[in-house]
């Protein structure tokens, strides 16, 4: 196996070394001299960078290795993966999860060391922009790494994830803590620094992190992120949001048409996703809206040339024919008025194609509530909790994650049996139809054994006991019932529920000793307090509480974070609390067309 390793690492850094067309270029070329100006250098001010021939080369060496060690970790993991049974498995994604979270967070501190070094006048423009490239490329191996971290995770039990601490929600709250160097224009920054694509490049700082690019060929990217301030609540109306959004966009030649629209309660923010229909362009953008000031703080936008604009001029009456037969409409839902919350009534608006939507029916998780009158509006009243789903038409979508009511999918999915005969109690645990093994019973706070490879352990019950609460722990999962003994049966008054944490770090032998409680927090997860400097970088992930759903695709430019930050002048974000704190409150509601 070792030697195998070897002539692994050995195959990708010789397929790993070979340099982009454009850089060969550049350093054979009639620019060889190291440091030589590009002849694309850029004339229009001081936030425009020079790319020189040598900081292509350095930018292709130090992102050839870093692809070459994300390549063999990720092997690595897939070697793990596939040889491991159900339990090995879920330990390999928990292992796995924490080297990307570690990777994502020196890219972070990274970030932050070079902005700070840029303002103090160490790093010139041009070294600035060369280093935001190299963790572009970084970062999006991490982004890489997550998604295929997140497929292997939806094969394996919730239970057996849980169990082992993997926290699906932390993993993508650290991930989107790269959304400022991951974005299309530090996309773009990297292939202008590698030889791929010529044209010109800009770099601001002055109100938060911008960067522009201009290809030869007329593409453009160009992504920013700004300061917000302390105030996290939604005091803007969505669709006031959306018109803001929409004037942050570039102008064309067409339309920029809304594709989804998000509200991230426990950060404050309204996030828009649109895409562009023009003559001889297409393109896509993603902004967010501060729910308190009314202000952009975050853009992310691409716009792309088509192949052929006559095409695209011969299509538009064809399009136009389409509109006027009443066909397809691009519809999406907002909450304009009112607050998302158990019980709470809210204004929903449908938007066909940007207008309101009239006699449009709203479904609520299936059922209907009504339809939507002139302005497109209709008044909502949510249920008690759980997960709540408003749709209109085939595409237009809310989504909220009201809490409360709602169970983890490790406690919906598990299915749990005691049966009482002569003085003799056995339990048996199912998840998904398969049995459980390993996982310790608890009777009455104490641990009586273990379950086998069939999921059942049994133990002797005392006559005189009218009450019995069994606990099940395995690793950092636990579930409790309760039941009531009566004339030598079991009556089950409350089926499973989350635990409390009592044994959560405990393992019971078979003897039903128990071994040293080790320290864990409600939810299992290891806590980890950092200090940051000055100059956080926005989005630091949280560990703890309800995973939020975040729309995007869910792409990972959502971008807006969990926790309460406070922001310098270079956009860059200072944390208020420790990277395992997460409010309760943090819910996001997503809409979808």
């Amino acid at each position: 196996m070792r030697d195998a390793t070897r002539l692994l690492v050995t195959l990708l850094v010789a397929v790993g070394l070979a340099l982009p067309a454009g850089a060969a270029a550049a350093v054979t070329g009639g620019q060889s001299a190291v440091g030589a100006t590009d002849a694309a250098t850029q004339q229009s001010g001081n936030s425009t960078v020079n790319v020189t021939a040598g900081a292509q080369l350095s930018t292709v060496l130090a992102v050839t290795e870093s692809e070459v060690d994300a390549e063999v970790n990720e092997t690595a993991f897939e070697i793990e993966y596939e040889s491991a049974d159900e339990e090995a498995r879920a330990e390999a994604i928990a292992e796995r999860a924490e080297a990307l979270r570690e990777r994502a967070r020196a890219i972070s501190e990274d970030y932050r060391e070079a902005t700070e070094a840029y303002r103090e006048g160490e790093l010139t423009r041009d070294q600035y922009a060369q280093r935001l490239a190299t963790l572009n490329a970084r970062a999006n191996s991490v982004v890489n790494g997550y998604d295929r971290l997140q497929e292997r995770a939806g094969a394996v039990s919730a239970l057996e994830l849980e169990a082992v601490g993997y926290n699906g929600s932390a993993v993508r709250e650290t991930v989107r803590s790269l959304d400022n160097v991951s974005g299309p224009g530090t996309d773009a920054l990297l292939q202008r620094f590698t030889g791929e694509t010529r044209g010109e490049v800009e770099v601001e700082t002055a109100n938060g992190l911008s960067v522009s690019v201009e290809r030869e060929d007329g593409e453009r990217s160009r992504e920013f992120e700004r300061p917000r301030d302390r105030d996290r609540s939604l005091t803007v109306d969505q669709s006031d949001a959306l018109a803001t959004a929409r004037e942050s966009l570039s102008e064309t030649n067409g339309s920029w048409t809304l594709q989804s629209a998000a509200v991230d309660r426990g950060n404050g923010a309204y996030r828009f996703s649109f895409t562009l229909d023009a003559n001889g362009s297409t393109g896509a953008a993603t902004v967010a809206v501060d729910g308190s000031s009314g202000e952009v703080f975050s853009l992310e936008e691409e716009i792309e040339r088509t192949d052929d604009e006559d095409e695209a001029n011969e299509a538009e009456p064809e399009d136009e024919e389409e509109e006027d037969d009443g066909e397809e409409r691009e519809l999406a839902l907002l909450v304009t008025s009112g607050d998302v919350g158990a019980n709470e009534t809210i204004t929903v608006r449908a938007l066909a194609d940007g207008e309101p939507a009239t006699d449009v029916t709203v479904l609520l998780n299936g059922e209907p509530v009504g339809t939507t009158d002139a302005n497109g509006t209709l008044d909502v009243t949510l249920p008690a909790g759980g997960e709540v789903e408003l749709t209109a038409g085939d595409e237009g979508e809310l989504e909220f994650d009201l809490g409360g009511e709602e169970r983890s999918e490790a406690v919906r999915m598990l299915a749990t049996s005691a049966s009482l005969d002569d003085g003799t109690v056995t339990v048996t645990v199912d998840y998904d139809g398969s049995p459980v093994r390993n996982a310790t019973v608890y009777a009455n706070d104490e641990a009586v054994g273990t379950t086998d490879a069939g999921g059942a352990t049994s133990f002797a019950l005392a006559d005189d006991t009218e009450e019995l609460e069994l606990e099940l722990v395995k690793g950092e999962f636990e579930a409790e019932l309760e039941y009531r003994v009566d004339n030598g049966t079991l009556t089950l008054v409350e089926s499973e529920h989350e635990g409390d944490g009592d044994h959560v770090g405990e393992e019971a032998d078979d003897d039903g000793t128990e071994d040293e409680e080790t320290e864990a927090d409600d939810d299992g997860t290891e806590d980890e307090e950092t200090e940051t400097d000055d100059d956080e970088m926005e989005g630091e992930e949280t560990e703890d509480g309800e995973e939020a759903e975040d729309e995007e695709t869910e792409t990972d430019d959502d971008g807006v974070e969990d926790e309460e930050t406070e922001t310098d002048d270079d956009g860059v974000e200072d944390d208020d609390d420790t990277d395992d704190e997460e409010s309760d409150d943090d819910r996001t509601t997503e809409t979808e067309d």
